[in-house]
């Protein structure tokens, strides 16, 4: 718990210098891990509140997840769009360094092309902003077990292109049983 405590300090502190894959890994070593996490009605609330502009209500949400979440990607993207809009330029800047630093310690797991080279996440919300992150649709999904690991198989399709490729999830932090797709 110290260690996960203080490199979200030292992260809050200054992002551009935070080691987020080992603040990722220290979080699931906390009391405070909760891997089912993924707030899907919270994350409505504050598009709807981003859409029709009313930056002090999307903020106001965002809070409540950041004081129990603090590692939420879609949260931190949401954030920095709410602050830009909002004219905060500083606070949009510090949590789009969140946003691509939690990113990038999911794109520098893997690849996603195989069991052995998936993409590791360590809560539902990862997934999530995993996906969107690649600007791909989920086509199908299964859980598989490949030498002692799970994972999600996902058969996305990619908005931008319309090429449709497969992706693997490593769902070890997961609790068996309790992802989707199970």
């Amino acid at each position: 718990m110290k260690d996960y405590v203080a490199l979200l300090e030292a992260a809050k502190h200054d992002p551009s210098k935070a080691d987020f894959s080992k603040l990722r890994k220290a979080y699931t070593n906390s009391p405070d891990y909760t891997p089912l996490y993924l707030p899907a009605d919270k994350y409505s609330a504050i598009g709807t509140a981003l859409e029709n502009n009313e930056i002090e209500q999307a903020l106001r949400l965002l809070e409540e997840i950041f004081e129990s979440h603090y590692l939420d990607i879609q949260a931190h993207a949401f954030a920095s769009v709410a602050y830009k809009r909002g004219g905060n330029e500083q606070m949009a800047q510090y949590h789009r360094q969140f946003t691509v630093g939690l990113l990038d310690s999911i794109f520098n797991s893997g690849n996603g092309a195989t069991p052995e080279t998936s993409f590791v996440v360590i809560d539902l919300s990862e997934e999530m902003a995993l996906l969107f992150a690649l600007n791909a649709q989920v086509l199908h999904q299964e859980v598989l077990e490949h030498e002692g690991h799970r994972f999600h198989l996902l058969l996305v399709r990619f908005i931008s292109t319309g090429d449709e490729a497969a992706l693997y999830v490593n769902l070890d932090l997961i609790p068996h049983g309790e992802e989707r797709g199970a």
